[in-house]
């Protein structure tokens, strides 16, 4: 339904990740979306910064949009990075 998929929409707006935003910006129901985006934030439920990052990307030039977008690459900003497992040692048969 119509609901559904505007809520669904949330999290990925709350995301930001650099590579689905113009797919975001593109999408069918994305006005409806932030239109309730603009609502929880008034609301306080998100942070009005991140109402105000998606009003302005859609105001902005393509060249501004890239920088925002551009500002966003988790590869700039320092994070959690994974660490390998370390293989476990085979238990010896051996044990006395």
């Amino acid at each position: 339904t119509v609901v559904v998929e505007i809520w669904e929409l949330q999290s990925r707006l709350e995301a930001r990740r650099p590579r689905t935003i113009q797919r975001i910006l593109g999408n069918r129901r994305f006005r409806a979306a932030y239109d309730f985006l603009l609502l929880r934030s008034e609301a306080g439920e998100i942070p009005p910064e991140l109402a105000q990052w998606w009003t302005e990307i859609q105001e902005c030039d393509e060249t501004h949009r890239r920088r925002m977008v551009k500002d966003l690459d988790p590869g700039k900003t320092p994070g959690k990075r994974r660490r390998r497992s370390r293989r476990a040692r085979p238990v010896d048969g051996n044990v006395q």
